[in-house]
């Protein structure tokens, strides 16, 4: 149950910097 909680907070953290850092290039190439 705690690791499955662990995965999901890793995971949604995960997908959180993977959208900043993408929104990131985009504001820097346009």
């Amino acid at each position: 149950m705690l690791a499955a909680i662990r995965w999901a907070v890793a995971n949604s953290a995960y997908v959180i910097g993977l959208a900043a850092s993408g929104s990131i290039v985009v504001y820097s190439t346009t």
